[in-house]
């Protein structure tokens, strides 16, 4: 039997931050205007190291199988933001999970 819809979800936080108020304080912004009409405090800040490819196999590899991996039909990541800006982030991922020469017809 097929499955369709969401199967598998995750996330990888970031564990650097910075303060919007610091931040709005230090370019002379309305820092109430932060806090009271934006609603933001904090903003999470990718590391140097990492790049959204890295994020996003990272964030994949924990809850796939190899099952999961041979079966993937289309893979859909939550930003299209790719290392050359040109190849869409989904065929990236899925390149490092199934190399060119094994991938089967699949979406991104």
């Amino acid at each position: 039997m097929k499955k369709y819809g969401i199967e598998k979800i995750t996330g990888l936080p970031t564990a650097l931050q910075l303060n919007l108020e610091d931040l709005a304080r230090a370019r002379n912004y309305d820092v109430e205007h932060m806090r009271k009409d934006l609603m933001v405090q904090k903003r999470s800040v990718n590391p140097p190291w990492e790049d959204t490819v890295t994020m996003a196999v990272n964030a994949a590899k924990p809850m796939l199988t190899k099952e999961d991996i041979a079966s993937i039909g289309l893979l859909i990541v939550g930003t299209e933001t790719a290392l050359d800006g040109e190849k869409s982030l989904s065929s990236w991922v899925l390149q490092h999970f199934r190399p060119a020469k094994l991938v089967p017809p699949f979406r991104n």
